[in-house]
């Protein structure tokens, strides 16, 4: 995935795909393990931040706390070797 421009995404609704781990919590062939399959995530957020290393998504913001610092919830890191595309929504 190229880099991304901070920019291009602030404050936007964004959908994401990403590849997750194969996880199997049970004794399982080493062949099969192997062969797992690491499955393609699609989420949906509103952007927060980026660097090299990560993307940082949330599912709910907006609110503020008394001292008025903006709020967020759902939030999402997402390291950026596992992140195939990211599209702006609106």
């Amino acid at each position: 995935m190229k880099r991304l421009k901070k920019a291009d995404y602030e404050g936007k609704l964004v959908f994401v795909e990403w590849v997750d781990c194969f996880s199997v919590d049970q004794w399982i062939p080493v062949e099969e393990a192997i062969q797992g399959h690491m499955p393609v995530i699609q989420t949906v957020g509103h952007f927060m931040a980026c660097d090299a290393d990560k993307l940082v998504i949330c599912a709910t913001r907006g609110m503020h706390d008394p001292t008025g610092t903006e709020l967020c919830a759902g939030t999402w890191t997402i390291p950026m070797g596992c992140v195939l595309s990211i599209k702006v929504i609106r």
